[in-house]
């Protein structure tokens, strides 16, 4: 067998696990770890044959030297600054040696060795102020008049903060998602489950100039584009990338409020905490945000413990 068809079967194999995942996110993700974890260990992996001739004990050491490789440490106190980055890695190899366990025969899973770092209970994502909102809602008015593109930027920012949405949700938004008339859309989340969410009127509206500004000329060869968000600066229908996304809002962002250590998640937060803030119910605003568990609603909820206190309302049946 040559060394080309040997790769070619080693790519199959972690094709073949890829596709066991509903989410193309994950299986993206996923494949990024395998292959990180290959290009990592020393004795060279290309091939399916010498991916099983590896020990099993030098497979815990490998995996077990790629997830310390990625280890970010606080020096004062030792602890794992990035362990969702380091678990998200152990979930990924774990899941796809517990694959070849069931599949192939695998020895057992070298990734069990370890332990998932533990995770701070609230989440350090940074969050625009109420009044830092308000200032990119006042700027996003007159930003979204000078140009098409602008427009596009305008409607992505706007639905990453009021309909929550992830990177990859907005950035993978087409047009048949979307029901004007309901005005909702369904989005394939994380984990390749469908939400329907509502859709204000005046995201409706901005999506309905920018699908007239965006028409193409009338044409019987040329087929109308499928997504919400593309390069509008060539032809090629296919979404934007995550990255494309993060540097779009980045820019917003940076250029509105300088300095600023905002994300495109940090909109994604403030919808919690403006919603908490507006007394919504958590199972009101797992609805909108799709987790599954109000865990992870609390986890986003980093508003001031001393602000939103309960001894508060409770102090106030003191009436001396």
């Amino acid at each position: 067998m040559t060394s080309q068809s040997q790769g070619s079967q080693l790519d199959t194999l972690i094709q073949s696990f890829l596709e066991t995942k509903q989410s193309q996110e994950t299986a993206r993700a996923y494949k990024r770890e395998i292959r990180g974890l290959f290009d990592h260990m020393e004795q060279e992996i290309t091939t399916l044959d010498s991916f099983l001739a590896v020990p099993y004990s030098i497979m815990c050491d490998e995996v077990s030297s790629y997830i310390t490789a990625h280890k970010k440490t606080n020096p004062h106190t030792g602890r794992t600054t990035n362990p969702r980055s380091i678990n998200r890695k152990l979930y990924a190899l774990s899941a796809f040696f517990k694959y070849l366990q069931k599949k192939h025969g695998y020895p057992d899973n070298p990734a069990r060795i370890l332990e998932p770092v533990a995770v701070p209970r609230r989440s350090s994502t940074p969050s625009p102020t109420e009044h830092e909102v308000h200032q990119l809602l006042i700027h996003l008015q007159t930003y979204r008049m000078k140009g098409v593109i602008e427009l596009r930027n305008t409607i992505l920012l706007l639905l990453m903060f009021l309909l929550a949405l992830r990177r990859s949700e907005a950035a993978n938004l087409k047009w048949s998602d979307i029901d004007f008339k309901a005005k909702t859309l369904i989005l394939i989340q994380k984990g390749g489950t469908e939400k329907r969410l509502p859709v204000p009127g005046l995201l409706i509206n901005l999506l309905l100039d920018f699908q007239e500004v965006i028409k193409s000329p009338a044409s019987t060869t040329e087929p109308k584009p499928e997504h919400v968000f593309r390069d509008l600066r060539n032809s090629k229908d296919r979404p934007i990338s995550g990255a494309t996304v993060y540097n779009i809002v980045k820019s917003i962002i940076d250029n509105l409020l300088p300095g600023s250590r905002l994300t495109p998640h940090s909109f994604r937060k403030a919808f919690i905490e403006q919603a908490l803030d507006r007394k919504n119910d958590l199972v009101s605003i797992a609805n909108a945000t799709g987790h599954a568990s109000i865990e992870m609603i609390k986890y986003y909820d980093t508003r001031d413990t001393i602000k939103n206190n309960a001894i508060h309302d409770v102090s106030e049946m003191m009436d001396w």
